[in-house]
C-alpha cells in the first residue's frame, strides 16, 4: 500500500485535545466513528499526521472499548506500517504509546531520551513526550526499585518543564504520567492530589476520556477519588473538581 501525507503545522499539544471528541464525552458518537472508519477504508494514503491519529489511534481505542482488542491491534498495526513508510516520527510514538496503554502487543519500548528539551520544535518535543511515557510505563512493569525511582524523577522532571508553558495537552499527559509513577512506590495519596488537578482541568475542557485511557492504575485513582468524593472526605488541600464530572467518568465504558 503506498502512502502519501501533508505535513501538519498543527501543535499535538493542541490538536490531541481535539481528538477526544473522536469519542465523545463517555459515548461513541456514530457519524464521527463513521468518518474514522470509511477514512480508514479508503485507505492510509491521505490526511494530514493529526487525521491519520485519529484514523488509526482514535479508530484503534473505539475498537477496544467494544471488546474488539484484536481489531484495535489490527488498527494500529497499519498505523505503525504507515508511520514508517511516511517515516512519521510523531505518529510511530503514538502508535507505540498507545499499545503499551492498551497492552497489546508492542516493539520494544524505546530508551529514555537524553535530556527534556522544550525549546525544540513541538513536533520533536511532543515525539520526545510520548518516548519517554512508553518507556517508563515499561520500567514500571518490569524495572527494579532503583529503576522506577529513576523513572519517578524523570516524571517529575517533565511535569516541572511543561508547567505553565501553553502546552496544556502535553502537561496533562506528563501529569497522568506522574500519578501512574507516584502510584507505582506506593505514594498514594500525593498522586490522587496530582490526580485532582488534571481531572480539574479535564472537567473544563470537557475531555471525559482521557483520564481513564491512561491505564489501569489511573482508573483506580479516579475511583479512589470518587469515592471520596463521595463519601465526603475530599482532602481540603485538593482541587475542587466537579462531582458531577467525577461521576461521569465512574459510569463510562472503560
Amino acid at each position: 500500500m503506498r502512502y502519501h501525507v501533508r505535513r501538519s503545522r498543527f501543535d499535538l499539544y493542541q490538536s490531541d485535545g481535539g481528538l477526544e471528541a473522536a469519542v465523545g464525552e463517555g459515548e461513541i458518537p456514530g457519524s464521527r466513528n463513521k468518518l474514522i472508519e470509511e477514512s480508514y477504508e479508503l485507505g492510509g494514503e491521505g490526511g494530514d499526521v493529526d487525521f491519520m491519529i485519529a484514523r488509526f489511534v482514535v479508530g484503534a481505542r473505539i475498537k477496544a472499548l467494544r471488546g474488539d482488542r484484536s481489531g484495535a491491534q489490527e488498527r494500529l498495526d497499519e498505523g505503525a506500517r504507515a508511520a514508517a513508510a511516511l517515516h512519521l516520527d510523531r505518529l510511530r510514538a503514538r502508535i507505540d504509546n498507545d499499545l503499551a496503554l492498551l497492552q497489546l502487543p508492542h516493539p520494544p519500548a524505546p530508551a529514555l531520551t537524553p535530556n527534556i528539551d522544550l525549546e525544540v520544535d513541538a513536533v520533536t518535543a511532543t515525539t520526545a513526550l510520548l518516548d519517554d511515557d512508553t518507556a517508563i510505563r515499561h520500567i514500571l512493569t518490569h524495572g527494579s526499585p532503583e529503576d522506577t525511582a529513576r523513572v519517578l524523577d524523570r516524571a517529575q522532571r517533565w511535569v516541572a518543564k511543561l508547567t505553565g508553558t501553553r502546552r496544556r495537552l502535553a502537561t496533562l499527559q506528563a501529569t497522568r504520567l506522574l500519578v501512574s509513577c507516584l502510584a507505582a512506590v506506593g505514594r498514594d495519596e500525593e498522586a490522587k492530589t496530582r490526580l485532582a488537578g488534571a481531572v480539574a482541568i479535564c472537567a473544563e475542557q470537557r475531555m471525559l476520556r482521557y483520564l481513564p485511557d491512561g491505564g489501569e492504575d489511573i482508573e483506580k485513582m479516579l475511583d479512589a477519588l470518587h469515592r471520596e468524593q463521595l463519601s465526603g472526605s475530599w482532602a481540603p488541600t485538593r482541587p475542587t473538581v466537579p462531582e458531577s464530572f467525577l461521576e461521569s467518568i465512574a459510569r463510562i465504558e472503560r
